[in-house]
């Protein structure tokens, strides 16, 4: 999982109910050491709260020593929480999160994501948080779905207009 990156030694007091947990855990999953079980669970709670930025960041930062898209694929993408597709295009990587937001590497290591490529007027990101997926920016409407070049719709907004897209209607553009 880590392969030849460093690694560093640290020492957690846990309470017992949780180290009881890790080693259910650890046991239900058939994992060899309760190391990598707590490994494999701060990873993917890390990995929930990636955000495209981080995620293409990381793609970037790992082409430097490693050219080879399948490879960075297999590391990064393949196997992590949020990444619903893979797909290995001329030249390229394109990946897309649960959420629709849309990235990808080229054969450069330039990188890039489309707010949604078959909705254009309904940028993908996390209406929870208030923090675009695309970007990356904390906005201060956390009920909005928030576009990467700023424009907001509300939740209730992209619902109807993906609603009325079903029954084909026509579309509602942003309020």
């Amino acid at each position: 999982m880590y392969g030849d990156r460093a690694t560093e030694r640290k020492v957690w007091l846990l309470p017992v109910e949780l180290s009881d947990r890790l080693k259910a855990f650890q046991e239900s999953q058939g994992i060899g050491s309760e190391v990598e079980a707590a490994r494999r669970l701060l990873d993917y709670a890390l990995q929930m709260r990636d955000t495209m930025p981080d995620i293409l960041q990381r793609l970037a930062d790992r082409y430097r020593g490693e050219q080879n898209l399948r490879a960075l694929a297999r590391d990064i993408l393949v196997g992590h929480a949020l990444v619903s597709s893979v797909s290995f295009e001329d030249r390229c990587v394109r990946f897309q999160l649960s959420n629709g937001a849309v990235g990808r590497i080229d054969d450069r290591g330039e990188v890039s994501s489309d707010v949604n490529p078959t909705r254009d007027d309904a940028p993908a990101c996390c209406a929870r948080s208030g923090v675009c997926a695309t970007c990356g920016e904390v906005w201060d409407r956390p009920n909005s779905v928030i576009g990467h070049d700023g424009c907001t719709l509300t939740v209730g907004d992209l619902r109807r207009q993906r609603e009325r897209a079903a029954v084909g209607e026509e579309d509602m553009s942003g309020g």
